[in-house]
């Protein structure tokens, strides 16, 4: 994946992501950040997991609460060529709807998801 954003740009990026308020950040037993999510009208915009949270539940744990935030349904865009969680969003629920060439900032083949809500299933 290429860089795209130097460590203080990302930051700022995240810190306006916090002071929207859509960001739901979890916890491990040593209170360490393990995970957090974006979610903003229904859009999964980040979802990230620390390298040591994974395969523990954790991200399953944050596309349940956001699909209690947001009960219609949830989308997401996930990079092409990142095939574990591909995987991890497919095994939650999620559906392919779309694939581009890479129309997005890193110029890299992306798929777009949508995970059906309550009074879809």
């Amino acid at each position: 994946m290429p860089k795209l954003w130097t460590l203080p740009q990302a930051e700022a990026f995240l810190a306006g992501l916090i002071t929207r308020g859509s960001v739901t950040a979890l916890r491990d037993e040593a209170g360490q950040i393990a995970g957090f999510l974006d979610l903003h009208d229904g859009w999964i915009n980040c979802l990230y997991l620390a390298p040591q949270a994974r395969g523990q539940g954790q991200g399953k744990t944050l596309i349940a609460h956001a699909a209690r935030l947001h009960p219609p349904g949830l989308h997401l865009w996930c990079f092409a060529e990142n095939q574990a969680a591909v995987r991890f969003y497919t095994h939650a629920g999620f559906r392919e709807v779309a694939r581009t060439e890479g129309d997005n900032d890193e110029g890299l083949p992306d798929i777009q998801f949508y995970r059906p809500g309550r009074e879809e299933i």
